[in-house]
């Protein structure tokens, strides 16, 4: 599962592209002009795996799941769309 924390009145549209057990690759894109912060938590996956998070094929940052499967990230979205994506590598 995704969860994904927005600004209060804020407005964020998710496309999933891809939602596998080593990818899950989605687009976002925000109505307003204004640059939001955003904190995003994927569920259900491998626990204690490590996973990399590409924004617009850029690595954003490595992370490890917990023993839950989760990992948490953080992103300041734009009034561009962004492809995200989470691979486990």
């Amino acid at each position: 599962s995704l969860k994904v924390a927005t600004v209060t009145n804020g407005h964020l549209t998710l496309d999933i592209k891809k939602w596998a057990t080593d990818e899950i690759t989605w687009t976002q894109s925000s109505e307003g002009l204004a640059s939001n912060k955003l904190v995003y938590q994927v569920n259900d996956l491998k626990h204690n795996s490590y996973y990399t998070i590409l924004i617009n094929n850029k690595i954003l940052k490595h992370v490890k799941s917990n023993m839950g499967g989760t990992v948490v990230f953080d992103y300041t979205t734009n009034k561009n769309s962004d492809e995200i994506v989470v691979l486990n590598k």
